[in-house]
C-alpha cells in the first residue's frame, strides 16, 4: 500500500473546507442567521436593564452596548447592525441624530428611541423617521414590542 505525503489531518482539513465550501450558501439557513442589535444609553443603570431584558426576550442576538453616540460610532467602525435601541436624551450626539447616522448607514436596520420624555412632538418626530418610539421605563413588554417589529425588517 503506497502512503499519500499529505498528514490526515490535512486531509481531513481538505474535506471540511470543500465541504463548507459547498455548504456556504445555505450556511444561514443551517445553523439560524444571527442578528446583532445596539444598545445605547448614558445611564448605566438603564443599559444594563435594557440588555437584561433583551437576552430574556431574544436570547440569540447579539448585543453591542454603547454609553454615547460617539462610543457607539466607534464600535460599529467594522460591524452590521440588524437593529438599534437608543436613549432619546444624551450628551453629545442625541438619539435621534445618532438614529438618523444609523439609518443612512444600515438604511434596513430597525430603530426604536427609549425615552421618558413621552411628549407629542418627540413621538413624531421619532415616527417621521421612521423610528419606533418606546417609553420608559423598559420593561419586558416594551422590548418585546421592539423585537416584533424589528422581526419584520428581516
Amino acid at each position: 500500500m503506497r502512503r499519500l505525503p499529505i498528514k490526515t489531518n490535512e486531509i481531513g482539513q481538505f474535506f471540511c473546507a470543500l465541504l463548507l465550501a459547498d455548504l456556504a450558501p445555505y450556511w444561514e439557513v443551517l445553523v439560524g442567521a444571527q442578528r446583532t442589535i445596539l444598545v445605547v444609553d448614558d445611564s448605566k443603570t438603564a443599559r444594563l436593564m435594557t440588555c437584561a431584558i433583551l437576552l430574556q426576550v431574544r436570547p440569540d442576538w447579539v448585543i453591542v452596548d454603547a454609553c454615547n453616540g460617539e462610543d457607539a460610532l466607534a464600535k460599529l467602525e467594522s460591524m452590521e447592525i440588524e437593529a438599534a435601541l437608543l436613549d432619546l436624551n444624551m450628551p453629545g450626539i442625541d438619539g435621534i441624530e445618532l438614529g438618523s447616522q444609523l439609518r443612512d448607514r444600515f438604511p434596513n436596520a430597525h430603530i426604536g428611541i427609549l425615552t421618558a420624555n413621552i411628549q407629542k412632538k418627540v413621538e413624531e418626530r421619532a415616527a417621521s423617521l421612521g423610528f419606533q418610539f418606546l417609553g420608559k421605563p423598559v420593561t419586558k413588554e416594551v422590548i418585546k414590542s421592539f423585537a416584533a417589529e424589528a422581526d419584520k425588517h428581516e
